[in-house]
């Protein structure tokens, strides 16, 4: 898991499915 920093937040990325499950971020990329 890699940590990235959004809108000043530390959230979890999973690098198995970036948004390609419709999380907080569906149009992250």
């Amino acid at each position: 898991m890699e940590y990235a920093m959004i809108d000043g937040s530390i959230v979890k990325v999973h690098r198995h499915g970036q948004g390609a499950k419709g999380g907080p971020w569906s149009g992250y990329r």
